[in-house]
């Protein structure tokens, strides 16, 4: 079964693609964009790590934005500023 989905909606019918493992998309522009890439840690942990690109010219990861993880049921958001955690 796969644990890891990506879904994008454009002018038409939403698409979605699956990932046993890990799965990696991203979102842009000419001159700025994101790239997420979802993957299982070594602790057996989903994690999905957020960076911000150059966007489609440049698709560079610049600067790392966020990584989201849930351990123990725990949903822990972690930024170059601090970490969050939320309860489900």
């Amino acid at each position: 079964m796969e644990r890891f989905r990506g879904t994008v909606q454009g002018n038409r019918s939403e698409a979605s693609r699956l990932g046993h493992k890990r799965l990696v998309t991203s979102c842009n522009t000419w001159d700025i964009g994101v790239d997420c890439q979802a993957y299982i840690d070594m602790g057996g942990n989903d994690v999905i790590v957020v960076w911000v690109t150059g966007g489609s010219h440049n698709d560079t990861r610049l600067k790392l934005i966020a990584t989201v993880r849930k351990v123990n049921g725990q949903i822990e958001i972690e930024t170059n500023e601090s970490v969050t955690s939320l309860a489900e």
